[in-house]
């Protein structure tokens, strides 16, 4: 989703591709193209969305910062093994959400495949009153992922206690760090790592 140093790209961008058919927007748009144009992307009259799907997408407004980071986190995924698709139309709180956002889907639930997403959010926090540090979230439909898990291996068991916390010492470590968690995890450990940057 980029951050505040290539947001503002995007956002020039989707309000160049946007205005020339404004008036054919609905007028919850209109409202927004003022306040939030990101939000327009969220549209859920079809005229609209129909219209959407040719607007620019934030990947293509990266800086050179948020790329690189986009880069690593798309080479962490292939180190893990795990399959992913870039989703160029994702919409997902491009106004607070910074860098990385996800949806998780499960081709066990059909067409209403979404089990849940969320992001990075590095000025969220300070933003509501606290200090100026980084945060994730996300959310998650309940229903939807005890249904995959019931169909993918029957009620899931509980998590063992973990055997292991791995702490990269420096962020050049943190590749090193990853790769040996997930060695002691193939060995049959549970545990997790540590995701705070150590800069």
């Amino acid at each position: 989703m980029g951050d505040a140093n290539c947001r503002g790209a995007y956002r020039d961008a989707l309000k160049a591709f946007i205005q020339p058919n404004l008036a054919s927007y609905c007028d919850n748009c209109k409202r927004r193209f003022e306040r939030n144009v990101f939000r327009v992307l969220d549209c859920k009259v079809p005229a609209d969305r129909a219209r959407n799907e040719k607007a620019p997408a934030a990947v293509d407004y990266l800086c050179a910062a948020c790329r690189e980071h986009f880069e690593a986190v798309q080479r962490g995924l292939k180190d893990e093994g795990l399959p992913f698709t870039v989703d160029k139309r994702i919409i997902r709180g491009l106004d607070y959400y910074t860098r990385t956002v996800y949806e998780f889907t499960s081709p066990r639930l059909g067409a209403q495949d979404a089990l849940g997403g969320g992001g990075r959010y590095d000025g969220l926090v300070a933003q509501m009153g606290g200090p100026d540090i980084g945060a994730v979230g996300f959310s998650a439909g309940t229903e939807r992922v005890l249904l995959a898990m019931e169909a993918a291996a029957g009620p899931a068991a509980p998590a063992p206690a973990p055997d292991f916390h791995a702490v990269a010492a420096d962020d050049a470590s943190r590749g090193d760090a990853f790769r040996t968690a997930q060695a002691l995890r193939a060995a049959g450990l549970s545990g997790d790592l540590d995701f705070e940057s150590a800069a």
